[in-house]
Parts: structure tokens; sequence; C-alpha cells
């Protein structure tokens, strides 16, 4: 093997063709990925980074700070840069998987062509879309992906006397590690209690000493020194710093992340509910046979000198074990898809290594490889969106939403958001690119948090004071906030806010105008009509963006229709469907939708969950505006459609 500055000191057979894989790789994600805002945590971390500030804990300090270089690249936009580090990281991570897979293959049987089959087999997991899905916007998990997979190739590396095994070398390799849990304690803690197994055998087998252990664990703690960065951070006001730990008691309570405790304490049965839906979804996805089979593929090679039987089986298996933990779950939320990121690229070595070894033998085992290799490059390019279908660098939805909703709300007024597809995008336009300044964009979910208020207030000083504690908890604090704020106009983004908060919704634009007094003046149609272009412009090819659009289009249709306006809220509706699935609108009735009278009852209800938004659920709830419209056929029309996609079935 070949080993050295060329492979990222790692051990490599052929570094011209592990190059070359990782060259090809970097263009398509390149090509593939976003040039802008995006929803979840992105925008989150975009604002952390450009401002040097201080994101959800635990801090993620090491993508902030890399982050923030990232956006002072000369003639590169930020958003751009950004996105880059997740581009660049998911594209090296063949290195250590090209890595993975030598030190799990024979040496002495490895004729060049065995050596293209393990390259093409890496790129296929790479391509998948659950890879993808991190590869192509700004996250942490691409760069953990790097540091994960390169740390345990090295592991493998130093057990099998292909990297030096002293002390230093040992050093470095746990810095990486710390890394890892200053990018991703949770992936950090994974990896290690993945290759935990491999090192107490080398231990025990005397290929490795107390003293080279030692040697990484030190280096774990001194890879951890960027948490450093939210103590020295946590005094600044002049940008966004979540929780303002400052003190002792605050710094813990950030660390042990006190604000997601409520996603902590599962049942046995929640778990194991929660792991049926994951496997269902991991199968029609091709996360679950990928997996497999790489685990598979670990377990039949690995052996004591390469990468471990078990280290595979462990990570995967103790990441789906993490995410089925939450009680807020969904298999397909985006986080709980990125976090599959590493494990699915360690099991992909493996199953390169076997394809490899197979193709190295008889002409036999070659059509037996040559036929997984086929269903392989199947899993990999058709699970949707396939490879044909992916739309990321034309997504502009999160811009869309959030500078549509800023450009409505007038002068001064105040917008109450709730949910992560409107704050993090709407917090970036105000506190990156200082886009409307005068309005108060009010993050319902933080503010059950003082630290949250006390940065309201700093960035409108204007504001008048009102009581934080009383009753009626969280909601309860809102309200006294907003009555305390005579004459300012008042819109929420989310129906389910207005209700808690006991408001009346008199129209919708983007968001929706609330208040005892108001009026509707806002450009429906419009709003309908841009939310329509930029959901035509991905098709269903940006999933945490479609969903996002389905959710704000279903929400504004169901409100339209509870203010008498049936037929704005039927386009509205099919506004977020994607237009390879919408039905054609001139064949509707749109006479009947007149005489419907404003709506007053039971929205229809899921069985199914959802992450976010579901486009299924649009066409159902299209196609009960129909049926209180009379319009039987085009109702079955619209219910038929559904269920081609496998709608989840309406409770009534």
């Amino acid at each position: 093997m070949n080993a050295g500055l060329l492979t990222l000191g790692l051990p490599i057979r052929q570094p011209r063709l592990a190059w070359g894989t990782v060259a090809l790789l970097f263009v398509y994600y390149a090509l593939s990925s976003s040039r802008d805002l995006s929803f979840y945590d992105s925008a989150e971390l975009a604002l952390v980074a450009e401002q040097l500030g201080l994101g959800h804990p635990i801090g993620q300090p090491l993508h902030t700070v890399l982050g923030y270089l990232a956006t002072h690249i000369p003639m590169v936009p930020a958003l751009v840069g950004l996105t880059m580090l997740s581009v660049i990281p998911a594209a090296l991570a063949l290195l250590p998987m090209m890595s993975i897979a030598d030190s799990l293959s024979v040496e002495g049987i490895d004729p060049k062509s065995a050596q293209w089959v393990r390259a093409v087999v890496v790129v296929l997991y790479a391509l998948s879309w659950t890879v993808w899905e991190s590869a192509s916007r700004i996250e942490v998990y691409a760069l953990a992906a790097l540091l994960s997979l390169w740390a345990l190739a090295r592991i493998a590396a130093h057990v099998r006397g292909l990297a030096s095994s002293t002390q230093p070398a040992f050093l470095r390799t746990g810095i990486v590690f710390g890394l890892l849990g200053a990018t991703n304690a949770y992936l950090a803690v994974l990896a290690t209690l993945a290759v935990v197994p491999l090192l107490m055998r080398s231990l025990r087998a005397r290929d490795l000493h107390v003293r080279e252990i030692g040697a990484l664990v030190l280096g774990g703690a001194i890879g951890l020194l960027p948490y450093v960065y939210i103590p020295l951070v946590a005094h600044r006001t002049d940008v966004f710093v979540w929780g303002a730990p400052t003190s002792g008691h605050a710094l813990f309570e950030y660390m042990r992340g006190a604000d997601y405790a409520r996603n902590r304490g599962i049942s046995f049965d929640a778990f194991f509910a929660h792991l049926g839906q994951w496997a269902v979804w991991a199968m029609k996805s091709a996360a679950l046979p990928l997996g497999a089979l790489g685990v598979a593929a670990h377990l039949t090679l690995g052996e004591m000198r390469a990468a471990g039987r078990t280290t595979a089986l462990i990570f995967f298996t103790a990441t789906v074990a993490l995410l089925c933990s939450h009680v807020v779950f969904a298999p397909d939320i985006a986080d709980y898809i990125d976090y599959l990121m590493p494990a699915l690229l360690l099991a992909g070595a493996g199953t390169a290594a076997l394809l490899g070894k197979a193709w190295a033998y008889n002409s036999g085992t070659r059509m037996i490889a040559l036929g997984v290799l086929v269903l392989v490059a199947f899993f990999a390019a058709f699970p949707l969106p396939s490879i044909a279908e992916r739309s990321r660098h034309r997504d502009h939805a999160a811009r869309i939403l959030a500078e549509g909703a800023l450009r409505e709300v007038p002068e001064n007024g105040i917008l109450v958001a709730a949910q992560d597809h409107w704050v993090a995008p709407l917090l970036y336009l105000q506190e990156v690119e200082h886009q409307r300044p005068d309005v108060v964009v009010l993050a319902y979910g933080l503010s059950s948090s003082s630290w949250y208020w006390d940065l309201v207030y700093r960035r409108h000083p204007e504001l008048v004071g009102s009581a934080l504690r009383g009753p009626n908890g969280k909601a309860g604090r809102v309200v006294r906030f907003l009555e305390a704020q005579r004459g300012r106009a008042i819109f929420v983004a989310e129906p389910f806010v207005a209700r808690e908060l006991n408001v009346v919704v008199c129209d919708v634009g983007f968001a929706m105008k609330v208040g005892r007094m108001c009026r509707g003046n806002l450009a429906t149609h419009q709003a309908t009509r841009t939310l329509a272009d930029a959901m035509n412009a991905i098709d269903r090819g940006s999933p945490s963006s479609d969903s996002a659009l389905a959710e704000v289009a279903l929400a504004r249709g169901e409100t339209l229709l509870r203010l008498g306006r049936p037929a704005q809220a039927l386009h509205a509706t099919l506004a977020g469907i994607p237009p390879s699935v919408r039905p054609p609108l001139h064949a509707l009735d749109v006479d009947a939708l007149v005489r419907v009278p404003r709506f007053d009852g039971e929205m229809p209800a899921w069985r199914e969950e959802a992450p976010l938004g579901d486009a299924r659920r649009n066409l159902m709830f299209a196609a009960f505006i129909l049926g209180e419209a009379g319009d039987e056929v085009d109702k079955a029309a619209f219910v038929a459609r559904a269920a081609a996609l496998r709608l989840p079935e309406a409770t009534d």
C-alpha cells in the first residue's frame, strides 16, 4: 500500500484511483448542492458561522469556526462557501472508505479490476440520497463523517501495522476523535463505541499497549479544545448567542442540552414502535439494504488485523438506536437522515471490499459480484429523489418564504413564528443580511427562555416591557407581550400559534394577519403563485424544502377555507404539491367552489405521522375541499392520485 500526504496519511493501494473518485464525486456534489438558505438547522448554522455566534446545544464549535473562514473566501458567496464545508468533506470521505476497504481485502489477490470494483461501490454509496442529503447543504454531518471515518481508518491501519503505532501517531488520531466531538458529540460517542472492541482485543493480543491508548485518550482531550470557544463567545451581545451561557450554571445547562430535555425519556414500547417505523422507511429509502449489506460484509471479512468484525455493526445499530430513542420522532426528519451518513459510508467500505474480493476470484463469483453491484447501483440511484431528480441547486424556498413574510409585515410589526423552517431563515435574513430590522421576529418556541427575551429587547429597545412570569405558561407570556405592544400589526406564521394565543386570523399572505381589529389586505394570490413557483423549481428533488412548502401550503389552505375563501384555499393547498404529481386545475368546477360556505368544522387529521409537511396530505385536503363543494368526481380523482402516493389515511 501507498500511504502518505497524498492520501491524507491513510494507507491506500491505488491513491490515484482514490483521488480520481474524490474529484468526480466533488464535481457531482458541487453541481447538485444548495447555493442559498436551506431549512431545518442549515439557516441557523449559517447564521452563527457568519456572525461567529453560538447555535443550539452543544454548540458545534469546530463547524462554526471553520464556517466563519468559509464565509470569507474571496469572490465566493458566503452561503456557497458554507455549503462547500459539506461538499468537500463529503467527497474526501471516499479516501478513508477506500482505506478501510483495502484493509478488509486479501493482499496478493488484488487485480486492477477488483480495485475498480471497490472504487465503483464506494462512489455508489456516496451517491445514495441519504448520503447526498448531508453532502449538498449547510450541515455538520459531512464534516463529522470525514473525521469519524478517517479516525476509524487510522485505527485499522495502526492495528495492521500499516501506519506508525508510536505514541505521537496515536496522539494525532486521538486529536481527530476529539475534533469529531467538537463537530457532533453524539457521532463521536458512536464512533468511540464502535472501535472500543477492536482496541480491547488489540490490547489483549499485545498488538497495542496501554501507553498508545493513553496517547489516544490524551489526543481526544486536546481535540475537544474548540469547546473553549463557547465561554469565550457567550458574553457577546452583538451576535446571536443561544442560551447566553455566561455563568457556570448557564453553561452547565447549555452543555447538558436542557432545552431538549423534553425529547428524552422514551419508554421501551415507544422505542420499538419507532424502530418499526424506521425499518419501514429505511427499506423504502434503501438505507436499510445498503447498511445491512455493508454490515454483513464487515462481519464476513473483518479480522483482528483489519477494521474489526463488529465495528460497522456497532456503529450502524447504535446510530439507529440513538435516532429511535427520541420522543419526537419521524424517520425522515432531516437530522435523523443525516446521522446515518457515517455509518452508511463505513458499511459501504465493507461492501466494496466484499465485491472486490469476489471479483478477484473465478468467473462464477464474478457473476455474483456483478449482480450485487447492479443491486447496489439500483439502491443508490433510484429511491426518491433519484440522481436524475435532485434539484437542490435550484432551491431558494427558504429565502422565498422568509423574505415574503418579512416584506408583507408593516413597519414595526410583529411576526410570531414557531417552527424551524420559519424561524431560522427569518433570523438569518435579519441578523446577517439586515433585512427588515424594524420587524420584531418572535420565535415562539424560544419564548420559554429568558435569554431569548433579553435578545429580543436588545434588538428592539423601543418595545414595552411585559411580565415574563404569569399564568398560561409560554402562550400567556407571549400574549402579555403582544398586549403591551399596542398599535403594532401582528402576524403569525402558523395557524396553531394563532389558536394557542387565542387571536383571530383575518387574512393570509405568506404568513397570517391576526388581531381583533385587523382587516384583510394581503396579496393572497401572489403569495400562492410565488410558493407554487418555488415548488415548481425543485419538484421532488430537494426533500426538506418540498416538505416545508407542503406544510406551509396546507396551513394556508386550511386557514383560507375557514375564512370562507374556498377557491383560494384550493389553489393555496395545491401550491404545496410537486408539479410532477400535482393535478391539473383547468378541469375543476370552480363555480361549485364559490358555493362552499364558511367552514367551521373539524379539519381532516392523519393517522400516519410526517416530520413536517407531506404533499399527500395536500392532495387529500384538496379532495376534502372538492367534497365540500359537492364535486364528487374530482374528489375521487384526487383521492385516487393521493392513494397512488401512499397517502396517510384521514381519521374521519
